[in-house]
């Protein structure tokens, strides 16, 4: 759970502002087994950044010629959306929500959390920094 420090007031334009604390980086533990993505999204978030990660069918653009009565192989990928808080996926405008994709594996949600602290780390402002009008 992050540490907030007591929100200000207000700032100069009327906006209340919140600082979170959240230095914990992101690991492969903190999301869950891999079968749990063959059904549902997994949402977290690192300071004020938050993200979504689900699994996608990936569309082949030109079908292989199979057997008769063969269907092609199913292919999948892991989807992550990310976006400044503090709102939900839902209530966020599609101009703050940014997207990234992964092979759907063990290695992949490795990749995320990798991905995932590269970019708090270097956007530290927009994600630590909080505003609710």
């Amino acid at each position: 759970m992050p540490k907030l420090v007591p929100p200000k007031l207000t700032n100069a334009k009327g906006l209340i502002e919140m600082k979170i604390d959240q230095t914990k980086e992101v690991e492969r533990k903190d999301f869950l087994a891999l079968e749990f993505y063959k059904k549902l999204a997994f949402t977290g978030c690192r300071g004020n950044m938050s993200y979504k990660i689900k699994r996608e069918q990936i569309e082949n653009e030109e079908p292989e010629e199979l057997p008769e009565g063969t269907k092609p192989k199913e292919e999948y990928r892991f989807h992550l959306y990310y976006w400044p808080g503090p709102y939900a996926f839902d209530k966020t405008e599609n101009t703050l929500i940014q997207e990234a994709f992964f092979d759907f594996s063990e290695e992949g949600l490795k990749e995320i959390a990798d991905f995932l602290n590269e970019k708090y780390e270097n956007n530290l402002e927009l994600w630590t920094i909080s505003t609710i009008r």
